[in-house]
């Protein structure tokens, strides 16, 4: 938690819910805003793949849902999201860049 109060600034820590599931090799834990504490934009839902940094709509889409009734025009909620799952499970693309030579 102290890593995202020095992201976010120390003030969100009072408005957090934390969540954590687990069910077979599937393990997802963070954090949630609370219904009342909502964000102008998506810059503040972070969603972490096996440590990851990444983008996922879907995942936007449905925390989104799950909030949507509560929430203001042009609100969104707030999320530190960590998926854990085997690396065979997870979707990557390839890599267009390479620095290796074709020489």
């Amino acid at each position: 938690m102290s890593a995202i109060g020095c992201v976010y600034g120390i003030d969100i820590i009072p408005h957090l819910e934390p969540i954590n599931y687990e069910s077979g090799y599937l393990k997802i834990s963070g954090y949630v805003g609370k219904i009342s504490y909502t964000k102008p934009n998506t810059t503040y839902q972070t969603l972490l793949v096996n440590g990851r940094y990444v983008i996922d709509e879907g995942i936007s889409k449905a925390v989104y849902s799950a909030y949507e009734e509560f929430l203001m025009s042009r609100q969104f909620p707030f999320y530190v999201i960590n998926i854990e799952m085997p690396s065979s499970d997870v979707d990557v693309p390839r890599d267009t860049y390479s620095n290796e030579s074709n020489a």
